[in-house]
C-alpha cells in the first residue's frame, strides 16, 4: 500500500538507505497519516485527496494538518490501549472504543 501510495503521491519520497530500504522520517510518517485520513476517514478518492494534500500544499497548511493527522492517530491508539487495560482491570471482554469524529484535522484544536 505504501509504493502504491509513493507512485499516488509525490509528496511522499521516502530516502533510501545503502541496501534500498526506505526510511521514513517523520515528515513522512505525518503525511501517510494524512493520506490515510483523507481516504479513510474523509473518504476521499485518489484523486481528491491529492487534491486535498495541493490545497494545504499551496495554503501552506501541509504541515499542521499533517502533524493533526499524527496527533489523531496518537489519541485513538491511546484510547483502545485505555480500555484494554480498563477491562483488564474489570476483568471483563475487550471493547474498542469507537473513534472522534473528526471533519479534518484541521477541526482538531491547538495545543
Amino acid at each position: 500500500m505504501l509504493r502504491y501510495w509513493e507512485s499516488q503521491f509525490k509528496l511522499l519520497n521516502p530516502a533510501k538507505n545503502r541496501s534500498g530500504n526506505r526510511v521514513y522520517a517523520r515528515r513522512e510518517v505525518e503525511l501517510i497519516l494524512l493520506v490515510k485520513h483523507l481516504l479513510y476517514t474523509e473518504k476521499y478518492t485518489i484523486d481528491g485527496a491529492r487534491q486535498k494534500l495541493d490545497e494545504h500544499r499551496k495554503g501552506g497548511s501541509l504541515r499542521p494538518a499533517a502533524r493533526a493527522a499524527l496527533e489523531l492517530q496518537a489519541i485513538e491508539s491511546i484510547e483502545r490501549e485505555l480500555a484494554e487495560l480498563q477491562a483488564l482491570l474489570d476483568d471483563r471482554p475487550v471493547r474498542t472504543p469507537r473513534a472522534p469524529t473528526v471533519s479534518s484535522p484541521d477541526a482538531l484544536p491547538e495545543r
